[in-house]
């Protein structure tokens, strides 16, 4: 496994191959930014490359965001409060899969997410028929947030 660490602008960030498209050929890479100094950056590119060389970086060239879902809430829920478990689930099965489940992880974008959003807003609740509070949507934010975050290298 490769890697290195570029300045971009006033942040320093990491770029890590995680090896070939299976179907293209083609080199493929991570990036991750935001770094304040070249040390944490070389820090973190250090675990992102064992994290490649461990296989835990997944191909998400053909996951779903429901199948990602499903795999990131099993690797959570023993650190978890049950009530937090609890919640977590019942915000990925009521609100996330129904609507983003069949969605490539790699297909997901900014847009879809605000049209997810505004949809639950609009006509989000469990029945389809009436709208959620934003509070709700708020934990919808915090958890697709948190999961999609852990998802990044």
């Amino acid at each position: 496994m490769r890697g290195s660490v570029v300045k971009r602008g006033n942040t320093w960030s990491y770029v890590v191959d995680v090896g070939r498209d299976p179907v293209s050929g083609r080199r493929r890479q991570r990036w991750k930014g935001g770094f304040a100094t070249k040390r944490e950056a070389e820090k973190a590119l250090g675990r992102a490359l064992a994290a490649v060389g461990a296989g835990e970086v997944a191909d998400a060239g053909s996951l779903a965001v429901g199948a990602y879902f499903d795999e990131w809430l099993a690797g959570h829920v023993p650190s978890l409060k049950p009530s937090t478990a609890k919640s977590y689930r019942e915000v990925v099965q009521w609100y996330v899969k129904p609507r983003l489940g069949r969605v490539k992880l790699v297909d997901l974008n900014a847009l879809l997410i605000r049209s997810l959003y505004a949809e639950l807003l609009a006509n989000g609740g469990r029945r389809r028929r009436a709208e959620l509070s934003p509070a709700t949507v708020a934990v919808v934010h915090r958890v697709l947030r948190k999961a999609l975050n852990d998802a990044v290298l």
